[in-house]
């Protein structure tokens, strides 16, 4: 379910965010978009094959 992972991702990213100081915040931000640049492809197929987010 990449759908599942990419929320999860994403609620683990915004704890973390409140958790962590200005420097770890910072290289979390970095790591995230690192992230999402490098799977984009992954995520974009899999929200346009979910029956959600279908937009056609």
């Amino acid at each position: 379910m990449p759908l599942f992972f990419i929320r999860e991702f994403l609620s683990r990213y915004l704890w973390a965010n409140n958790q962590w100081g200005r420097t770890k915040n910072h290289w979390l931000k970095l790591h995230f978009m690192k992230a999402v640049k490098n799977h984009w492809e992954m995520i974009k197929v899999s929200l346009y094959t979910s029956p959600i987010f279908r937009i056609h």
